[in-house]
């Protein structure tokens, strides 16, 4: 398998590509933590209100059900996220929550240049790559 067919990339092999970043730090405080520091050029998703949709009551549809496929499409395009881009994210959960599950929501819908960062947010911090507390817009894609 080659690199870029890998559902993971490593920290130093981010900035190797242009990239749309998602940081998908999730719990209590996590877009907080966002805002204080993350990866230079990241843009924030987060899991209970991207990447799901939540039931008034999770004994129907769980905790965390699907988004409707309409509203993510919305969010791809107010990230700028393109059939064309390449999409790398990560979580503080080293790849194992958030960041799998949009990696798995764009496989879904058809969406193959997509990796987690392998080792998540801490694996970018050991790596030393540039972090900010800058909050940047993204360039929205036009249907």
């Amino acid at each position: 398998m080659a690199p870029s067919d890998s559902p993971l990339i490593q920290p130093k092999d981010i900035n190797s590509r242009k990239s749309i970043i998602i940081d998908a730090r999730s719990g209590p405080g996590a877009y907080e933590r966002f805002k204080t520091n993350h990866l230079e050029g990241a843009f924030y998703v987060d899991l209970d209100e991207d990447l799901s949709k939540k039931p008034r009551d999770p004994a129907y549809g769980g905790r965390h059900p699907l988004p409707d496929l309409k509203d993510f499409g919305i969010l791809l395009g107010k990230l700028g996220i393109t059939p064309t881009s390449h999409v790398v994210v990560y979580d503080d959960k080293s790849g194992a929550n958030a960041a799998a599950r949009f990696w798995w929501m764009l496989r879904a819908v058809g969406h193959t240049s997509v990796q987690v960062v392998d080792g998540g947010f801490d694996s970018i911090v050991r790596e030393k790559l540039p972090m900010s507390s800058s909050l940047s817009v993204p360039n929205a894609a036009t249907p």
